[in-house]
């Protein structure tokens, strides 16, 4: 996992940097191990990828480390989805619904029962999964309108979907 690498470094090396590049390599060296083009073949992503993403913290690139992230710049994060796309881009599209869009309408919803424990399952490798579906959004999901609301023991949708 992303603290194992991080721990190997003594305290005065421990630079964001440092920490990063270290993170890069490794994933580098990981995702260089897997097949690809067999994935295509499939129609599916390599048996191992995920858990490969997941052990590198890639499902919690900019979330703050009490949520179970690795709290990284925005730079930092994209240079390792970089990484990711450069050998499949399904995968990087995957950790950017992910990161940037699914996880973020979560964290921006403290109603939600259990908030704190979904944000910190998803930072760990639970799938976030977004859709845009509703009138007028477009392809800019912070103009979604629609919500859902809890009420007892039952769950309450308002908005149009299309």
């Amino acid at each position: 996992m992303y603290t194992q690498v991080y721990a190997q470094f003594p305290a005065q090396e421990r630079t964001a940097e440092r920490r990063a590049a270290a993170l890069y390599s490794n994933l580098i060296a990981d995702l260089s191990q897997l097949h690809f083009a067999d994935a295509d073949d499939r129609r599916a992503f390599p048996p191992t990828l995920h858990s490969i993403l997941a052990r590198h913290g890639l499902f919690g690139l900019t979330t703050p480390g009490e949520h179970g992230g690795l709290a990284l710049p925005l730079e930092e994060a994209i240079n390792l989805i970089s990484a990711t796309a450069s050998f499949d881009v399904s995968a990087a599209s995957t950790l950017v619904i992910h990161n940037f869009l699914a996880l973020p309408c979560i964290q921006a919803a403290p109603h939600i029962p259990e908030q704190k424990h979904i944000i910190w399952g998803a930072t760990r490798g639970d799938l976030c999964a977004f859709a845009l579906t509703e009138p007028g959004a477009g392809s800019a999901p912070r103009h979604i309108e629609a919500s859902a609301l809890m009420r007892e023991d039952k769950v309450r949708i308002s908005g149009r979907k299309i």
